[in-house]
């Protein structure tokens, strides 16, 4: 088990230099936000949630697989944010990314090896998929979350879900 963490620190060392400016740029932003408002219980989990976050997408620029666990601890600040919001699919599109994107990332044995040759491309079929499920996504979680919950902003909500779970 020591190993394994050891493991995960190495993780966390030598990305380009640039990630570790944004990362130190995103921290100076929420550490700024953080202490300029009254520190809730929420004010905290959001500020742990949010510089998780930033780590977890540098770490997957980096191609370092601690994203997976950096995202599924973000996601689990974010779930808890939003259920207090009644922001409902904010909870459902932290599922989503932990479904397609960090699980997936724990789970492989050889998700950062050779990166380059899994990247692909985007076809023109490929992009009309996306936008029409990006479209039938939004219309059916806004339509769903407006009548089923009190969540005060469905239609908000639904674009920021359907494009997160058409990313995924």
């Amino acid at each position: 088990m020591l190993n394994y963490f050891k493991f995960l620190i190495h993780q966390l060392q030598g990305w380009p230099k640039q990630n570790y400016y944004l990362f130190y740029f995103s921290f100076g932003c929420q550490v700024m936000t953080l202490v300029a408002n009254p520190i809730t219980w929420i004010t905290v989990v959001t500020f742990i949630g949010t510089t998780l976050g930033v780590l977890c997408v540098l770490a997957i620029n980096a191609t370092k697989s601690i994203n997976g666990w950096l995202g599924l601890v973000s996601a689990a600040c974010f779930i808890a944010v939003g259920y207090q919001a009644k922001n409902y699919l904010s909870i459902g599109e932290q599922i989503a990314y932990v479904l397609t994107l960090d699980l997936p990332v724990l789970l492989s044995a050889t998700w950062n090896v050779n990166v380059a040759a899994k990247i692909r491309s985007f076809t023109p079929k490929s992009w009309t998929v996306a936008i029409l499920a990006t479209g039938v996504v939004y219309l059916v979680s806004g339509t769903l979350i407006g009548q089923l919950t009190d969540d005060p902003r469905p239609w908000i909500d639904a674009i920021a879900f359907s494009i997160s779970l058409t990313a995924g």
